[in-house]
């Protein structure tokens, strides 16, 4: 995979290093990272929801276990927020317009 579709170098005005120019093309962009919503905190019920969704059970290292539920609370924070908030980016963004 090649990170830039062009790489050039400028000319030198003064300085005595060569500004070198990138320019990306056709960047393709994975899925956004998942962000935990402060909103959520304010939610009926949620911190409740978090105690039992944390007590889920791995077996494993230490370090396999905090990576484990990590990863399953993630799963499950997207999927509770789209049921309870729906999909708050589409809405957000129609609020701005």
């Amino acid at each position: 995979m090649r990170r830039f579709s062009e790489v050039g170098v400028l000319p030198r005005p003064v300085s005595d290093h060569f500004p070198v120019l990138l320019e990306g093309g056709g960047l393709i962009r994975g899925p956004s990272p998942f962000k935990f919503e402060n909103m959520w905190l304010e939610e009926e019920g949620f911190k409740d929801k978090m105690k039992t969704w944390w007590g889920s059970k791995f077996t494993g290292t230490s370090s396999f276990n905090l990576d484990a539920k990590l990863r399953a609370l993630k799963d499950i924070l997207k999927n509770w927020n789209k049921e309870v908030f729906g999909l708050i980016e589409n809405k957000k963004g129609k609020a701005l317009r």
